[in-house]
């Protein structure tokens, strides 16, 4: 009993002073709490540089006047989100054109999403401790998948190869598959069961996304591809392979789940012809057609290694064989018709019909130029720039190593002839908008860039005026900006560089003048017409 009693006795002095001194300790915190909130709002009141306000959940948020974007790079990779095709989803990428080696900061492994109807960048936040690696020069795709009902839907996005520096600077080139997941924010590292064959480890191969493909030729392993690469770099060498990926479950899991490998498949040749080995080169998939289309890069050609290239090679689904539809021209560029041999070209397709390419480094410095391929008349042509008032021509600074996302396409968006985006007159949106951000300028003022543009490419007609005086001699007037009310229905059918002449006389004289009335003939010519405009964004709350 005695020993119980000393135990209680003992045992209430001890609650006894944590109580006491548990009081001091919640005095302390609200104290300490007090001081904070006092030390807070003097902030707020001051604006004590801080760019931020509360809103009515007392949460900070961005300023209107603060303007964030994604971190500065270049050798990024970015694709339209496959859940929602008014965003771009950003991926890795160099802080350098050429990091130095034992610097792992300079190789990104962060993924960023940019909204073009709210203006936001958001850098997506990825759960466990498995990722990519840092890198650049690495191949993007992107896919969705559907359970049997589908009514789940899952987005996905895909990263293969690139290039980073270990600590001796020595080159690491990687053939690994990162798929990420859009719900979950996980990644995931797909192998192959069994050893199936890869590609080759690589830097700087050109790739597209293809999912959802009307041609039942575009398979890999009788699976419906997801995403094929062409070319890239060793370090040693150069490739011309085209390789496709698709996604396999296995077993009875669905394509949602995390139990899929993926089935690689090198794409068969039939033909002799093959477009050189190359790396940094560009590639757009024309479903139309049924066909991949690639421009430029730097190979091995005629020259030797380290050649620029500007020639067109489309690979037939269909047929499984390549066919050169502009071959290479080294000489002096004519900049009235076609680029110059360029790498890290910025390519989209518009109206399946034209290629368009925009900027590139042309072995001395990056280039700012836009021009279009016609791939059924197989010619180029120079897009023409929608002067703005007070402004002149607005295009993106030249750069290489950038990124150029389409995004809007299938949405219910609509433009005016005003803004430079003009619509048929069945209501049909007869242009696409092309997202650019970041990559390298070369030259005197060289820098990592991280802008963003947003521009509008369209088909619209041009109007140029001849006048003739009362003397018979010309003057020729021509409006850089004046789009006519008309735009091709079909902008597949008509093709660009389309001329038609109207012949006007207009009754300029008086009753007593007897000289002739002036004539004016005006010539109205389908062109390919750009219209750009930086973007100032903000982060999302």
């Amino acid at each position: 009993i005695g020993f119980c009693l000393n135990r209680f006795l003992c045992y209430s002095f001890l609650l006894k002073f944590s109580l006491s001194q548990m009081r001091h300790y919640v005095g302390l915190l609200a104290l300490v709490i007090l001081l904070t909130q006092r030390a807070h709002i003097h902030c707020e009141t001051t604006n004590g540089n801080l760019n931020t306000k509360k809103n009515q959940n007392h949460a900070l948020v961005p300023l209107p006047d603060t303007v964030f974007t994604a971190p500065a790079r270049c050798g990024a990779s970015a694709i339209q989100n496959p859940l929602n095709p008014d965003e771009f989803l950003l991926f890795g990428g160099g802080t350098a054109p050429e990091p130095l080696a034992d610097c792992d900061e300079c190789y990104l492994a962060d993924l960023w999403s940019w909204n073009s109807q709210t203006k936001w960048w958001r850098e997506i936040p990825t759960k466990g401790l498995r990722k990519p690696a840092g890198r650049k020069g690495h191949a993007m795709g992107g896919f969705i998948s559907k359970d049997a009902a589908e009514v789940s839907v899952t987005g996905w996005v895909l990263i293969f190869g690139g290039y980073r520096l270990d600590e001796s600077g020595n080159g690491l080139r990687f053939n690994d598959l990162w798929r990420f997941d859009l719900t979950t924010t996980r990644w995931m590292q797909l192998h192959p069961r069994g050893g199936g064959d890869v590609p080759d480890p690589r830097s700087h191969p050109a790739a597209v996304s293809v999912q959802n493909s009307s041609h039942t030729s575009v398979t890999c392993g009788n699976q419906a591809c997801s995403m094929f690469i062409f070319g890239g770099w060793d370090g040693r060498h150069f490739f011309n392979d085209l390789w496709g990926v698709a996604m396999r479950p296995i077993g009875d899991a669905p394509l949602t789940s995390k139990y899929v490998e993926p089935v690689w498949q090198k794409q068969p040749i039939r033909g002799r012809e093959v477009p050189p080995p190359r790396r940094g080169c560009s590639m757009v998939y024309n479903e139309k057609l049924g066909v991949l289309v690639v421009f430029g890069g730097v190979g091995n050609e005629n020259a030797g290694r380290g050649r620029k290239l500007n020639d067109v090679w489309a690979y037939s689904f269909y047929l499984q064989e390549w066919e050169q539809l502009a071959g290479n021209s080294f000489a002096a560029p004519d900049a009235t018709w076609r680029p110059p041999p360029l790498t890290y070209s910025v390519v989209n397709l518009l109206f399946d019909r034209y290629m368009v390419v925009a900027t590139g480094f042309d072995g001395e410095s990056t280039v700012n130029g836009w021009w279009v391929f016609d791939l059924l008349a197989r010619e180029w042509q120079v897009a023409h720039c929608h002067e703005v008032e007070n402004k002149g021509c607005v295009l993106p600074s030249s750069r290489s190593l950038g990124i150029g996302v389409p995004i809007g396409q299938g949405t219910s968006t609509q433009y005016t002839a005003s803004d430079a985006h003009p619509t048929t007159e069945n209501g049909a949106t007869n242009s696409t908008v092309v997202v650019m951000f970041g990559g390298w300028r070369e030259g005197q003022t060289s820098a990592v860039l991280n802008d963003l543009w947003k521009c509008s490419i369209s088909v619209g007609t041009v109007v140029s005026v001849m006048l003739s005086d009362h003397q018979g001699t010309s003057a020729f007037t021509s409006s850089n900006s004046n789009l006519t009310s008309s735009y091709p229905e079909d902008p597949y059918t008509t093709p660009i560089g389309t001329t038609t002449q109207t012949n006007v006389t207009s009754d300029t004289s008086s009753q007593s003048d007897q000289q002739p009335k002036a004539k004016t003939t005006a010539s109205l010519e389908t062109r390919l017409i750009i219209s750009c405009e930086k973007q100032q964004t903000h982060t999302m709350p």
